[in-house]
């Protein structure tokens, strides 16, 4: 999940940062959940990436039986 600050010491997350997380998931074959852009103004910013919202998500595992 890629979900940058948004609160008192916020700062924007850089769109070649989330490049970088979402080559590294597609290499492993990891679920990518992009959350947001962060900033003060998250309402302006959005969750979209790459002019799309993702939100992929991994199974959850089985629990285990002890």
């Amino acid at each position: 999940m890629s979900a940058p600050r948004s609160f008192a010491d916020i700062r924007r997350v850089r769109e070649e940062w989330v490049d970088d997380i979402q080559t590294a998931c597609r290499r492993t074959g990891t679920a990518f959940f992009f959350k947001q852009w962060g900033g003060v103004r998250k309402d302006k910013t959005g969750r979209q990436y790459r002019g799309r919202t993702f939100g992929e998500m991994t199974c959850a595992a089985e629990p285990l039986i002890a």
